[in-house]
């Protein structure tokens, strides 16, 4: 009975860690947070993953919410891997308007795997500040 136990804790064991072997790049912080508001445009987008990135095959785009298949977009350009920290990606941006934005992002990490995801966040000046 402790030999099959122990045989099936190893075979649970070696299953977990093939499953979180081949997992895909989370994203776990970012710049703007999603959900925020912001007084002004960021000058960047900042992506903080839980897995090293591959060093290329990263992108970056920000649309307006209000109609993302024909609102404006901006692909970041320059979109970098930072060399001090392998799971954060910046992604400078030309300025924003007022509004709602919708971050696209699309990168692979270095084991190979690709992962995509989106948030949302606001650019509002606060009330009845000067403009």
């Amino acid at each position: 009975m402790r030999r099959a136990l122990a045989a099936l804790a190893t075979v649970a064991s070696i299953l977990a860690s093939a499953s979180d072997a081949g997992a895909h790049a989370r994203l776990v912080a970012s710049s703007p947070r999603a959900g925020s508001r912001l007084a002004a445009s960021p000058p960047a987008i900042e992506l903080w993953f839980d897995e090293v990135l591959d060093a290329g095959f990263h992108e970056v785009t920000v649309v307006s919410a209000g109609a993302p298949s024909t609102g404006a977009a901006s692909r970041a350009r320059a979109v970098a891997v930072d060399p001090n920290d392998g799971t954060h990606l910046v992604a400078p941006i030309e300025p924003l308007g007022d509004g709602a934005w919708v971050v696209l992002w699309r990168v692979l990490s270095r084991d190979g795997h690709g992962a995509r995801g989106r948030f949302e966040f606001r650019v509002a000046p606060a009330p009845g500040g000067d403009r």
